[in-house]
């Protein structure tokens, strides 16, 4: 029979209206009559909490990184052959990251190649950053420990005990890292992926566009608009138009998609060239790192959205009857973290290194069917001292000012994966170019976990030590590293606190069932190989043979010269 072992929590209730008050005197008879009186008619109102609910939480955090890595060496065995036995995830390696994951379809000549990029061998970087600077943390602490302890022994006995201070945070737990979300305490971990909250915890950093293009939400709700300061755009909305040469900052969003399939620029033949040319010798061509074919497509989609912005505006200033703008070349879908969480603010063109100027000031207007244009108001003149020739030199990929022309290296990476690895028509491609179709393009926080897991891995005896005295261990420790993504299956987004409840009745892993665990990242951190000794007496055997004979040592016959000094 199992043991509950509980906490009690007691307070004192406040005195009702119409209690007798107590008026004797003296005044030491008055608290001491009044102390009793609380002792007998208030009793103590005590709420018994089971301190089996203190470790839950660790519970579950433990059963997470057991079942996540336990997912994990299955997929490594799957692919890579390699026989892993899962010892212990040591949770102070045990870390969550919100990462970003971008899911792509990109068709060529009617082959759609689906693609998805991650951060997280950013997430892993950080995470390894944070152990070594929790590892220093808790070296300075044990320092600072010691040190005090040191000094609180040379101390004199006249010295109050008040004097000495604990360290603050020497008893705090080795998890500071995870994160603490407010209510039940059972089912913190589970609200984190799961629960109304986890939505906010999916926030994407704050995104810089440039238009023209449009924004859409799934439903009009509330948007906070700054321009820079605050506008009303006189109720919800669904539609966001940004005009061209408008400069905008995106907060409060979950999840970035295009709406409709893009027909891309063609890219040139000599490209082609140059990606085949790369993929035989290993080596890119100069100027790879700034993403020319990124960087060549969204300069030639930007002069057609702005031609086709133009061309709408020459319109509508030709009086002819509109109800709204027409539909902008990139159309983007963007859901929110919650209702009325999204928010759009002026920005610069150009970032702070490049250029000083404060935000423009826009334009706002509210159109029919829920839709607000963005525009820049004319006459605006940036001061000249707020600009740097630098900008002149700088690149960068339309519709995102704010991001450095690197920074779309892995993309660029990526296009030239699939188009060495696609069979094209040379012929075709000589006299039209390469074209492509951006089929789906969407962006959207995950939750993602980083921990490291000690196995045992097979490692069978080498043949060339059959029949040698030399041990060899079948299962060294070895020490793996991970990341993960957490995914929540609809099941278990829409299950109730009762259900979670009833679920980590049955064992803490029980709560993890309506979860799913895809690795992104794993590899080999430390391998505590074998290593082969030879003891005295097996260097003995080896060097006689086996034979144990006593011999005497070599020497040298001196022979006495009677000239000798």
């Amino acid at each position: 029979m199992s043991h509950i072992t509980y906490q009690s929590v007691c307070y004192y209730p406040k005195p009702q209206n119409g209690m007798p008050k107590i008026m004797f005197t003296p005044f030491a008879l008055v608290q001491l009559l009044f102390a009793g009186f609380l002792i007998v008619a208030y009793a103590p109102a005590c709420n018994a909490t089971p301190l089996s609910v203190v470790h839950t939480v660790n519970d579950l955090w433990n059963a997470l990184a057991t079942r996540a890595a336990t997912e994990t060496i299955a997929v490594v065995r799957k692919n890579s052959k390699v026989e892993l036995e899962l010892q212990t995830v040591p949770m102070e390696t045990f870390q969550i990251f919100v990462g970003r994951q971008h899911h792509l379809g990109l068709e060529v000549d009617g082959v759609t190649y689906e693609l998805l990029l991650g951060n997280e061998q950013e997430a892993m970087k950080e995470a390894r950053r944070r152990a070594a600077a929790a590892a220093a943390a808790a070296a300075a602490a044990a320092a600072a420990a010691a040190a005090s302890e040191a000094a609180a022994a040379a101390a004199t006995q006249a010295l109050p005990a008040t004097a000495l201070t604990e360290l603050p945070g020497a008893d705090a737990p080795a998890t500071g890292l995870l994160p603490v979300i407010a209510g039940s305490g059972e089912v913190a971990p589970l609200q984190l992926f799961s629960g109304p909250s986890s939505s906010r915890t999916l926030e994407l950093p704050e995104t810089t566009l440039a238009g023209p293009l449009e924004l859409v939400l799934p439903a009009p709700e509330p948007v906070s608009i700054y321009s820079p300061l605050a506008a009303d755009v006189g109720g919800p909305v669904r539609r966001i138009v940004i005009e061209a040469g408008v400069t905008v900052r995106l907060a409060g969003l979950r999840r970035i998609s295009l709406r409709r399939p893009l027909d891309l620029p063609r890219l040139p033949g000599q490209y082609l060239a140059e990606v085949y040319a790369q993929s035989a010798t290993g080596q890119a061509e100069e100027g790879f790192e700034a993403s020319p074919g990124i960087l060549y497509m969204s300069e030639k989609i930007r002069r057609a959205a702005e031609i086709a912005a133009n061309s709408s505006s020459s319109s509508k200033r030709g009086g002819g009857k509109q109800s709204g703008p027409v539909p902008a070349v990139i159309s983007l879908e963007v859901e929110t973290v919650a209702h009325g969480a999204f928010t759009i603010t002026s920005a610069p063109e150009l970032p702070p290194p490049y250029s000083r100027a404060a935000a423009p000031r826009l334009k706002v207007r509210r159109l029919a069917g829920a839709t607000v244009e963005l525009s820049l108001r004319q006459g605006q003149l940036a001061p000249a001292d707020t600009f740097n020739p630098a900008a002149l030199l700088r690149q960068w990929a339309w519709p995102l000012p704010h991001i450095e022309s690197s920074s779309w290296l892995p993309y660029e990476t990526l296009l030239r994966s699939v188009l060495a690895s696609h069979p094209f028509n040379i012929d075709s491609v000589i006299r039209k170019g390469i074209g492509l179709r951006l089929m789906k393009s969407a962006i959207q926080g995950v939750h993602m976990i980083a921990f490291d897991m000690k196995v045992r891995a097979r490692s069978p005896r080498p043949p060339e030590l059959e029949g040698s005295p030399y041990q060899w261990n079948d299962n060294p420790l070895e020490i793996w590293e991970a990341v993960v993504q957490v995914q929540v299956q609809k099941q278990t987004q829409t299950q109730s606190q009762e259900q979670a409840h009833a679920q980590m009745a049955e064992g803490a892993g029980g709560a993890w069932e309506g979860f799913r665990f895809v690795p992104l990242h794993v590899k080999r951190k430390q391998s505590f190989q074998n290593t082969l000794t030879v003891s005295r007496s097996a260097m003995i055997m080896a060097l006689t043979g086996g034979l144990n004979v006593t011999m005497g040592i070599d020497g040298y016959e001196f022979e006495a010269y009677p000239d000798a000094p």
